[in-house]
This record gives C-alpha cells, structure tokens and sequence, in this order.
C-alpha cells in the first residue's frame, strides 16, 4: 500500500515534524501503510492519526498514533493487546510507549491479529429468508494463515528492530541501577556539604541523563519519549544544580591544605628557556620592590625623649670629657640646629635606586650582601656578583636570617641607610648637589643589610625616635651614625644629640667605624678676646697667654699667631673637601688618600685598608 496521501494526514504529518522532529510518528505511520494499515486523520485539533488493519477474511484491529506511542482502544482487542510485549493496560485502553515498547513490533502482531480475526456471524432480519450457507463437506477447511499483503508501492522506511523478549526486564534493570548510582551520588553530597550538596549531585545527575535523551533523542529506560522531555530534565538539572551550589556552604581548608604550598604547579610545563626567563624576570622584579621597599623611608612623627636620657648639659658635659678618638667625641663636631621641613623630598633625588659608584661592575646592592651576608652563593655569569644565597647575622634583631633571591623572598633582607636618606634631606642635604647625593646614598659607610621588616619600621626615624631592639647594638650604631654625620657635614637636633650621648656613654671607648677621623675641636680664644675666653675655655692656652701680658706681649703674640692660623686650615678637610671618585681623587694630585688626609671617604677605601685609590 502507498505512503498515505491524504492531505489531512499529511498535516498531521507535518506538525509532528515541525514540533518534534525526531520523532518516529511518520515512521510508525510509513510501516503501518506497508503491512496494510487505512490511515485516516479523526480531525478536531488533536494530532492523533488513526491505524485500521482489515484483513481478507473481515477482521479488523484499530491503534491510534501520536507523539508518545500507539494506543488500542477498541474494548474486542485488550486481551490481546494486553500480552503483546511492551504494554502498558489502563482503565479505558491498552498503551505502547514508544520507550517502553518497538512500534513495529506493535504494528506487526496487531496486523496478524487483524488475520485471525473472525467477523460475527450475520443474522437475517426479521422477515428474510436465510442466505444460502454450503454444506459442510463443500466448503473449504478453515486455516490461521492470512493472506499475502500486496507489495509496497513505494520505498518503505527500515523498520525497527524487534524488541528483545527481555527488554522490558532489562530496561528496568538499567533503571535500577542508574537510580542506585544517583542515590550514593546524593548521599555523599549530603555526607559532604549538607542537603545543599545533595541536591547539586542530585542536579548533576538529572543534567546528564537529560544531556543524554537530547543527544540520542530519546531515553527509553528513563521513561523519556522525545528531546522536548529531555531538555526539559536537563534544564531541572541545571537550576538544581545551581541552587545546590550557591547555597552550599563555603570548605574549610584541612591541615594538609593549609601546609601546602601555596603555589601549584601550572597545567603546562613551559620549555627550560621559558622557565629561565621567567625565572630571571621574577628576581629582577623581586630585587626592584625590595629596592623600593627599604629606600621607602615613611615619615616617623617626633616622640618625647623617654625616661633617663641626658639633658642638654649632662650631654655637653660628656661630650668635653670623652677621649679625643671616640664616637662620643666626635659628638663636638658635629652642628646642631633645627631639623628642617621635609618639603621637595623625593628618593630619585639620591640617585635612581642602586649604582655601581666603585665601577666594579656590580651594583651597591650586591656590594653590600656579599660584604654582611656569609656563606653567599653567586648567580652563575656574573663574575660573583648577583647575590642568590647567603645567611645574615642581622645586627638590629640579633637573629640569623636565610636571604635567598627571588619573588617574595629578596625583601626578607634590605639594606638600611644608617642615616636616612629623608632625615639626610632635612639636615643639610638639601644644599648638595645630584652626584653628592648619590655618592651619599650608595656609600657603604651608610649602608647595612639588616632585617627588611625593622628597616620598614624605622622609617625615616633617627636615634631620637628609633633604636634597634638589639641593645647589643646600639652604641655601634649611633657610633656609625656620628661617623656618617662628621663625614658629610650634617648636623643633628639635639635631641637626637642627646639620645646619643645616652647611649654612648654606657660604651664610652667605642670608636668611629670605617676609619673616619672627626676634626679636632677648635679653641674659641684665638678667634676672640684672650683676656677673657682663653682661661674658660681652653686651660691649655691659659698659662702661656696671662705670663706675656705685659712688654714683651704684642712682640710673642704675632709670632705664634701665624702659627695656630694654618694648623686648623687642614683639620675641616675631611669635611669640606670631598672627591666624587677615585679619579677626581687623582686628578687633583691627592691619590693615594689615606686616614686623616683631607677628601677621604669611605667610598673611597673599599677594602677599608686605611688607604683609599691606592692603584
């Protein structure tokens, strides 16, 4: 029999296309056509089309077809309906899912059941006579096997394959098992995060079993006839999802987590030049912010001078007294004034970060770990210069600290300027010019590798407002912020004279550090009256000016002056000349510079010999 051409049939045909088009209506309908099926739309708006097989012998069967499978409501046929593989029995009619039962298979039994079915015996109306019936011996023996269907008119789509005699068992126990999974799936949720996790793995499940129907078309065992219905159980399984997870409780790290490293390694393992590059790229950023962070000097407010500093007279008193080498000494030639206002001050003033002042070929940096640090391991190429590795006795702390190069691990070290480069600023610096500046900031008179954390707490501070923790310490380091201050002629605040003074009197022989000599204190009796200020002030004098008072005074007095004129020319030397380098050293004929000569530095000595360019 042709593919059915009426056009009602076609409609319906067409919407089930239009609406679902993976669904097997057309071809239930294509195969029932070929086993000899009348196709007729019921019209109305429903989309059912209904399926009448007529066999020769005047048996008739009827199913009805629509998106969710075959139907027999024809009450004559539900016994045998009811034991056809696949069927699902109701109050009013016997149903064939499509994804419980194989439509073909439906179509096949109920065509053969169309055969063998009898039509009823006819009656004659009242009044009628009896219709001639042959005798028994002429007519011919009854036989169950139908007449052959005519040939298909046209292509008939491949049928179905038979459905298993088990299939339905199977279906359900695929079903079992799934429901099993889904359930433990749950139950750790629950176990784990609380009913909020139970229904995300509840959620998860449900979006791929829809996942699945919307790919293959159809779930059989899970009961879902089309991809409307799968979509529709992906899209609970997408909101369950969601809701599971955003009011899911957030984890606490464990033990094990909170030792891990915090850095996991990437998902790709870049080429060993890669890494290197990174590698190196990482360390000269970490060595540019531990550059910054213990050049960022922040501004320490002035605090009250705690209890038990000297006064202004005790520290004037211990300064006259103390032996003429020793950083207290020194103290007296150092000025006092006012600090003046921090206003214009910018590190890059001092140079732009660390430079290589000693043309060594390393940067001041390096310079100074490799001088504090021991045990110090090089970065390969640099001719011992990069520092990588090493360990600090850091001197503020008293602790001992592993510096190792690289991100989040270089500022564990700093280098400290002694005096701060602000306070620096505020104390005299302000009148110098760049190069003395940078000198100043990259002099390693000045600098120490020290604890980065104290290097960031002592700020700008000087020892009126900050001392290390290490009482140990102290005096070394007030003697190197004295040797500092004589060197490059900046003065102090008195109370920050003071609070040396303080400390150095419990250490009254410590000496300058790096062989810095401070200018003899000068006498205020040649430069005034001598009658009246030589006796007070300097007791030397005083028994050789009073005796030549009378004649022979005027003709003594021309002859020594003279004398004590050129002798303190020399000694503000070391303050007031000052060479750059080396090679200004030479270029004014004053190379070899040892200690005590005037212009020498530090910067000038770098291995503190005493002796300063001497190649």
């Amino acid at each position: 029999m042709p593919f059915p051409s009426d056009p009602a049939v076609a409609a319906v045909l067409a919407r089930h296309r239009e609406r679902s088009p993976g669904s097997p209506v057309r071809s239930v309908v294509a195969k029932a056509a070929a086993l000899g099926f009348d196709v007729s739309a019921p019209g109305g708006p429903g989309d059912a089309l209904r399926l009448v097989a007529t066999a020769p012998t005047g048996g008739r069967t009827t199913l009805v077809v629509d998106d969710a499978g075959l139907t027999s409501d024809d009450h004559a046929d539900r016994g045998f309906a009811a034991g056809v593989p696949g069927a699902v029995p109701t109050a009013v009619d016997v149903r064939f899912p499509f994804a419980g039962a194989d439509p073909f298979a439906v179509l096949v039994a109920f065509s053969g059941h169309a055969a063998e079915a009898r039509p009823a015996p006819w009656q004659p109306a009242p009044g009628q006579p009896a219709p001639w019936q042959p005798a028994p011996w002429q007519a011919a023996p009854w036989t169950p096997t139908p007449a052959p269907f005519p040939p298909a008119a046209g292509p008939v789509p491949p049928p179905w394959p038979p459905a298993p005699a088990g299939r339905s068992r199977s279906g359900r126990v695929v079903l079992g098992v799934v429901a099993a999974a889904v359930l433990l799936f749950v139950a750790g949720g629950i176990a784990t995060a609380g009913l909020p996790g139970g229904l995300a793995m509840a959620g998860l499940a449900l979006l791929l079993v829809g996942l699945g129907a919307v790919v293959a078309g159809r779930a059989r065992w899970a009961f879902i006839a089309s991809r409307r219905v799968g979509g529709a159980v992906l899209a609970a399984g997408l909101v369950a999802t969601g809701v599971g997870g955003a009011t899911m409780p957030p984890a606490e790290p464990t033990a094990a987590t909170a030792a891990a490293p915090a850095t996991t390694a990437p998902p790709t393992s870049p080429s060993p030049a890669e890494a290197g590059a990174a590698a190196e790229a990482a360390a000269v950023a970490a060595d540019a912010a531990a550059g910054v962070a213990e050049t960022s000097e922040a501004a320490v407010a002035p605090v009250d001078s705690a209890t038990g500093l000297l006064t202004d007279g005790a520290t004037q008193a211990a300064v006259d007294t103390a032996a003429p080498t020793t950083a207290l000494a020194a103290l007296a030639a150092v000025p006092v004034q006012g600090r003046a206002p921090r206003t214009g001050y910018d590190r890059d003033l001092f140079g732009a970060g660390w430079v290589d002042t000693d043309r060594n070929g390393c940067d001041t940096r390096n310079d100074v770990l490799a001088r504090d640090l021991t045990g110090e391991a090089f970065k390969p190429g640099t001719r011992d210069c990069v520092v990588l590795t090493g360990t600090l006795a850091d001197p503020y702390s008293g602790r001992t600290i592993a510096f190792q190069r690289g991100q989040g691990t270089s500022e564990a070290v700093q280098i400290d300027h002694v005096v701060a480069l602000s306070d620096a600023w505020q104390k005299g610096a302000q009148q110098w010019d760049a190069a003395r500046r940078t000198q100043f900031a990259n002099d390693p008179l000045n600098l120490l590798a020290v604890d980065g954390p104290l290097n960031m707490q002592k700020g700008d501070g000087d020892a009126a407002t900050w001392l290390p923790p290490s009482r140990g310490y102290r005096c070394a380091y007030v003697a190197r912020q004295v040797a500092v201050k004589v060197t490059y002629g900046l003065w102090m605040t008195q109370a920050e004279r003071n609070a040396i003074a303080t400390v150095l009197t419990t250490c009254p022989g410590e000496p300058l550090p790096g062989g810095v000599v401070a200018p003899a204190r000068q006498a205020a009796a040649p430069t005034t009256s001598a009658p009246t200020t030589a006796a007070p002030t300097t007791p030397r004098p005083a028994p050789t000016t009073p005796r030549p008072a009378p004649a022979p005074a005027p003709a003594p007095v021309p002859a020594p002056a003279p004398a004590p004129a050129p002798a303190p020319a020399p000694a503000p030397a070391p303050v007031s000349t000052y060479y750059d380098n080396c090679s200004a050293a030479r270029a004014a004929g004053a190379a070899p510079v040892r200690v005590g000569d005037p212009g020498y530095g530090r910067h000038l000595d770098r291995d503190g010999d005493g002796v300063g360019c001497e190649n």
